[in-house]
């Protein structure tokens, strides 16, 4: 069993391996720190053998290329199932590598936002 709440994050990810679907926990909060007695709201989900979890910025999905497009939610999606195969560390890699390079070569747009992202892959449950 898995518990989950957000603080102004993206959803978390969740792909299921064994059904080949993507899953978004949609928990949203207010950004940690700004009022101290602020209530979050929780989720509760199970975890299956070779289910993956990605936590990540929104700057992963917010990265934009020369044409003003945003790598979007819809890539990212495309590029869990694609690369699903793939062990946690290359996934983290490549999926990095494609952000990084949506801009495309040649192209004077920078990253303009943070990138952080964690893949956990399950793989035994009791």
């Amino acid at each position: 069993m898995g518990c989950y709440c957000a603080a102004g994050h993206p959803p978390l990810l969740l792909w299921r391996r064994g059904t080949r679907t993507l899953l978004e926990l949609k928990e949203s909060g207010l950004l940690l720190g700004v009022r101290p007695t602020e209530e979050y709201t929780q989720t509760e989900f199970t975890l299956e053998a070779g289910d993956r979890l990605l936590v990540y910025t929104d700057g992963l999905v917010e990265a934009v290329n020369a044409l003003g497009e945003e790598f979007g939610e819809a890539r990212l999606g495309q590029f869990i199932t694609t690369c699903q195969d793939l062990p946690a560390e290359q996934f983290a890699e490549r999926l990095l590598d494609e952000v990084l390079g949506w801009p495309g070569k040649g192209s004077t747009r920078e990253q303009a936002d943070d990138i952080t992202l964690v893949v956990i892959d399950v793989v035994n449950m009791p």
